[in-house]
């Protein structure tokens, strides 16, 4: 486990709740006003889906950040660092700075991988 507290900065939490919004937003524009009997269930399903879309995003930033030595990582100034992982089919690119005096890894940015949704 690392010694070094997690947080995020707004920005970075605006990134995630953006990207589940606009995947949502795209997904329930599919479904409404189909005339199908399960329509309800369906739009259900999909707000469930993208709650668990926001909490598995957060999930594995901070299972990749938690550790004392993160492989992968890219340095793109002293401070400020690049980490790139797949979640599912998503490319997830997250900044983050290091503040080794107060001990937190700050979380600056997310950045998803947004997959067209194809008519």
């Amino acid at each position: 486990m690392s010694g070094m507290e997690l947080r995020y900065r707004e920005l970075a939490r605006a990134n995630v709740s953006s990207f589940v919004f606009h995947y949502e937003e795209a997904i329930l524009s599919l479904y409404r006003d189909t005339g199908i009997w399960s329509e309800d269930f369906m739009l259900r399903g999909v707000a469930e889906n993208a709650n668990q879309l926001f909490g598995d995003i957060f999930d594995t930033v901070e299972r990749q950040l938690n550790p004392n030595i993160i492989l992968g990582r890219k340095k793109l100034r002293s401070d400020m660092y690049e980490l790139s992982f797949y979640l599912g089919s998503r490319l997830v690119v997250v900044y983050y700075s290091e503040d080794k005096q107060e001990k937190v890894r700050w979380v600056e940015s997310i950045s998803i991988n947004r997959k067209p949704i194809i008519f």
